[in-house]
């Protein structure tokens, strides 16, 4: 109805208008993932009971329209998850709020066809698609929504006694240290705190790739890495940056316990030790630190870790002075391609020793341009560019995942190659997408590069 107006003898009122829309129909489906491959397949399961929000652009600004939640669509005989709305012309975007029920968002847009795929992309929060807008006589029913059992990892920091780089019985965990997770992309994702006897965990995740940051608390410094089996080891290589792991992979529905972090005391380096350094010079190891005041000390351990734990090798005397001084140690026994771990054991009069913080420094091989990988990331196949520089060199390939799985062990590519640039096509039938490390070696040098293998 109108609202009311008043024609006198002989009036014209031709304003009186009335304009109508066809509603848009927009649904219509959230499925179980049963295979893990990121898109709908004819046999598996809707997901019935999640509230199904449907928001609308209001003078620029997105309100919310209507709800519903998802259920058996009628007319079929066993069709679940499923919803519509019919909804006026517009602008709007949908999002899915699912009960934390242990299950995560497949990845989003993956394949060719839209009607299979998940749609919800995260750009309007959690849960929500991108905006779209839909006019009248069309339908819109293609906007779906992947569910799959959650990914998580995790597990333990400890107190690491005897600074040897392994979680030996005995050890205790550390209480509140603060874990930051990063996607593989450098994006902060979430953190945590671990608990009275050390443990953390990270729960609700996608199948995807993860690195981790660890807090060091007051007066404590990591162990060094990569020192045992994965369940015993630290896995805190800062390999992006400060404290922080390499590329740690999920799988769905599993636990990842072995991402793990180590410290050792180092209360006393603010005060007696003011700085702790190394840097790799004309082909040695330069260790150098400097005392705020070392009338006390004895003299100094120098211990080196690399490959294994650490070890002494070699010692300095204490010059005993009052004041701010200056030591180094040259450490020319270190050729081989890795990094290198370097600590000291300051030795008081009373007997007593004080550990210093731990440094490295890494020592290249081959040079990053002597190895190039294309495409990267790839999919069915890879090509390995190697510059070789000195005549009737062997060449050796291995890939290995970041668990260190391997699927390619000690390949041999070459046994007498000449000077020059070489290309070793590869193919990848038989890796799973995910990310890898390719270490290629060249006589006794190895350099590693990483590759992303996509479907």
């Amino acid at each position: 109805t109108t609202q009311l107006t008043t024609l006198s003898s002989g009036e014209n009122d031709l304003t009186w208008d009335a304009g109508f829309y066809t509603c848009v129909p927009i649904g219509k489906l959230v499925w179980y993932d049963s295979n893990s491959n990121d898109v709908y397949d004819s046999e598996e399961n809707g997901v019935n009971g999640v509230l199904v929000e449907v928001y609308r652009d209001n003078n620029g600004t997105f309100e919310l329209w209507d709800v519903q939640y998802t259920g058996h669509e009628p007319g079929t005989p066993s069709n679940d998850g499923y919803w519509n709305m019919c909804v006026p012309p517009g602008e709007y975007y949908v999002k899915y709020v699912i009960p934390a029920t242990g299950l995560v968002l497949v990845s989003n847009d993956v394949g060719d066809d839209d009607t299979i795929d998940s749609d919800v992309t995260l750009s309007n929060g959690p849960g929500t698609t991108d905006s779209f807008t839909v006019l009248s006589g069309e339908e819109k029913c293609d906007i779906g929504a992947g569910y799959e059992p959650m990914s998580s990892l995790g597990d333990f920091v400890w107190f690491d006694a005897n600074g040897n780089g392994k979680s030996d019985s005995g050890e205790v965990g550390i209480e509140g240290v603060k874990v930051v997770l990063y996607s593989a992309e450098g994006d902060r994702l979430a953190e945590t705190l671990t608990d009275a006897d050390g443990i953390y965990h990270f729960d609700f995740l996608a199948e995807d790739d993860y690195f981790l940051e660890f807090c060091a608390p007051a007066g404590y410094g990591l162990t060094v890495p990569n020192n045992a089996i994965d369940m015993m080891d630290s896995d805190v290589d800062h390999t992006f940056g400060p404290n922080t792991t390499g590329i740690h992979s999920t799988v769905t529905g599993e636990h990842n316990p072995n991402i793990d972090a180590g410290f050792i005391l180092v209360s006393i380096l603010s005060v007696d030790y003011t700085a702790v350094d190394v840097t790799r010079e004309n082909e040695e190891n330069n260790l150098t630190w400097t005392m705020a005041s070392d009338v006390s000390f004895t003299s100094y351990d120098i211990e080196r870790a690399f490959n294994a734990g650490f070890e002494k090798i070699g010692n300095v005397e204490s010059n005993q002075s009052a004041e701010l001084i200056d030591y180094n140690f040259i450490d020319a026994d270190a050729n081989a391609p890795g990094v290198y771990y370097y600590r000291l054991i300051g030795h008081q009069a009373n007997g007593e020793m004080i550990v210093s913080r731990v440094v490295s420094v890494e020592v290249e091989g081959l040079g990053d341009s002597q190895v190039s990988i294309y495409p990267n990331p790839a999919q069915e196949s890879v090509s390995i560019t190697v510059t070789n520089e000195i005549e009737g060199s062997a060449i050796t390939m291995s890939i290995k995942d970041t668990s260190g799985k391997a699927y390619m062990l000690n390949n041999r590519l070459s046994d007498n190659l000449s000077i020059g640039d070489h290309i070793f096509p590869i193919d990848l039938d038989g890796i799973p997408s995910g990310v890898y490390v390719v270490d290629i070696t060249i006589g006794n040098s190895t350099i590693s590069k990483k590759l992303i293998v996509i479907e």
